[in-house]
């Protein structure tokens, strides 16, 4: 993934950097909330769902804010 801020206007990478700190911080909230919403109660495996995306997106974090190193080849 190219660095999002050698691909984006000044605007644009703003626009997207809180885009992902709005993802960031949703995820969080749900995560941190999932036993007062009941996330599961009801239906097996959910709450498991919440935890991966929530972790999954810690995973990829990095990567989205920074890209992982690809460049490209044409300039």
């Amino acid at each position: 993934m190219y660095n999002p801020k050698d691909v984006f206007t000044r605007d644009g990478y703003n626009l997207y950097l809180a885009h992902l700190k709005n993802i960031e911080e949703g995820l969080f909230y749900i995560y941190n909330n999932s036993d007062d919403l009941h996330i599961g109660a009801l239906s097996e495996g959910k709450e498991d769902a919440i935890l991966d995306m929530y972790w999954k997106f810690e995973d990829i974090k990095h990567i989205l804010f920074d890209g992982d190193g690809e460049k490209d080849n044409d300039n």
